[in-house]
């Protein structure tokens, strides 16, 4: 278990009008161009080494900061600046970025060496850092995880078949991204755990019930 309460978080968002397919195939390059340059790199510095214009619209740190988000028990001052932070009453950097989708799981150290940018307009809970951030500061990857996938991470007494309906009516999309983020972390030889982003807990094989969903997937 990894005590998620004072890291921050850089979430991996691909843009909305994607299909799920082509979402998950964004997910994937943006994960493994991160790993390759060993940097959560802004827009300028990604601009400079590759022609890659496919960023998600929901963003308004500009090109040369990177966008972080604070656990959802961190809330101080700054949140409150109504002369920067947007949006106070409807969004919620927690729960639209490491809560819903996956994320790095960052040290709050590397605010000693990438400064805040405090000045331009951000919503509660964003943190904007200047320049890109090593990846000396990663401690996990978090995932945002469903009810049909609790047992991957969770001890549970329920029955799988109640789990198991849940994935069923809500789609697999859901375990294709933990899929991908196993397939990647094994094929890199990426040694940092994965970890529920609501308990911190870390993920675990759970081989008869990778076996009810696989059933499920020839459905």
């Amino acid at each position: 278990m990894i005590d998620l309460k004072d890291k921050l978080f850089h979430a991996i968002i691909s843009d909305e009008n994607l299909l799920l397919s082509q979402k998950l195939e964004w997910e994937k390059n943006t994960l493994e161009r991160i790993f390759f340059t060993k940097k959560i790199m802004c827009r300028n510095s990604i601009r400079q080494k590759w022609d890659d214009n496919s960023f998600s619209k929901k963003n308004y740190n500009g090109d040369l900061y990177v966008s972080l988000s604070k656990h959802v028990s961190k809330q101080n001052e700054e949140d409150t600046d109504e002369r920067y932070v947007l949006n106070q009453k409807t969004e919620n950097a927690w729960q639209m970025y490491p809560f819903s989708h996956i994320a790095l799981v960052l040290n709050a150290e590397l605010l000693k060496e990438n400064k805040k940018y405090v000045y331009g307009p951000r919503i509660p809970f964003e943190i904007q850092v200047e320049g890109d951030i090593s990846l000396k500061y990663l401690e996990a990857l978090s995932f945002p995880v469903v009810n049909g996938l609790l047992h991957f991470f969770e001890t549970i007494k329920q029955p799988l078949s109640i789990y198991l309906e849940a994935l069923d009516h809500f789609g697999l999309y859901d375990f294709w991204q933990l899929e991908m983020v196993l397939d990647l972390l094994f094929r890199k030889q990426i040694s940092v755990p994965l970890v529920n982003i609501s308990t911190g807990n870390e993920y675990h094989n759970n081989a008869e019930y990778r076996k009810l969903i696989r059933t499920l997937k020839k459905q």
